[in-house]
């Protein structure tokens, strides 16, 4: 079973292991990536980005883990003072289709309403098949092009989008 946790500074080492295998394996064709190169994904993967991300005021970062391993994570970033972007969610190839990414996305949307935000504004290619099909079993919907926003959810029924 995958635990999320906010990304702490004991986990820098695993989360570096992660985006360097999950690049590898994905390529700079997959989708989530578009745009990467070899040299931005070798600096998001240095220790020194990787400790900014903690403590940041404006972002945060979730992690899931089994056993010790980062199998997937997500970030978050204050768009306004109502407003949160979901800046990605990625899960390891082989762990997709286990609940990873929901759980990822339950506390995005955990956090968000504790913090008292209203939106989650969620960005993705619009070939990203496999992310519509995800946001949509979440109950989110598409309200532009390439744009799609999540209210923070009142009880589990109430999933309606501004």
């Amino acid at each position: 079973m995958a635990i999320v946790s906010e990304l702490s500074v004991s986990d820098i080492p695993q989360l570096k292991s992660f985006v360097l295998e999950a690049w590898r394996l994905a390529g700079s064709s997959a989708l989530g990536w578009t745009g990467a190169t070899d040299e931005n994904i070798t600096e998001i993967a240095s220790e020194s980005f990787l400790r900014g991300l903690i403590g940041n005021p404006n972002l945060k970062v979730f992690i899931s883990k089994i056993s010790e391993e980062v199998v997937g994570f997500c970030a978050i970033r204050k768009i306004d003072d109502q407003s949160l972007e979901l800046a990605g969610i990625i899960v390891r190839e082989d762990q997709t289709g286990k609940g990873i990414g929901n759980d990822l996305l339950e506390i995005a949307k955990k956090e968000a309403e504790e913090s008292g935000f209203n939106t989650i504004l969620v960005k993705t290619e619009s070939t990203n098949k496999r992310a519509f099909v995800f946001l949509q079993k979440q109950r989110i919907r598409r309200t532009g092009t390439g744009a799609r926003k999540a209210q923070r959810h009142r009880s589990e029924s109430d999933c309606s989008q501004t």
